[in-house]
């Protein structure tokens, strides 16, 4: 049974008799890795410090998250050229995301 039109619920009875081997899970690639490649930008930190080098001819958004999804910071950074994003941080691993164009390039960081 496919569940994506109706989201994560699938009910059924089940007898002592039945199968043990009722149930197949497909899952697809999702997160980080997925859209952590970029041909246009190349994202690092250093310290409380964020640095993007952006190729691209159009300004773009970076997004701070904490590892509960809550957006921290929201900062712009320029076109043409490599940007330093001085942050606020504080220790711990963080969820950055950058947007150019129609471009995205998510990436997890660490604050030490």
């Amino acid at each position: 049974t496919d569940i994506t039109q109706s989201g994560t619920e699938y009910n059924f009875t089940s007898t002592a008799t039945d199968a043990t081997k009722r149930f197949k899970i497909v899952t697809t690639a999702t997160g980080l890795n997925k859209t952590a490649e970029s041909t246009n930008l190349n994202v690092f930190n250093t310290n409380n410090t964020i640095v993007i080098n952006n190729i691209t001819n159009s300004t773009g958004k970076l997004t701070i998250f904490d590892t509960m999804g809550r957006t921290l910071q929201v900062l712009d950074f320029n076109s043409n050229g490599i940007s330093t994003l001085p942050t606020n941080l504080s220790k711990g691993t963080y969820i950055i995301k950058a947007i150019v164009d129609s471009e995205k390039f998510t990436k997890r960081i660490i604050i030490n």
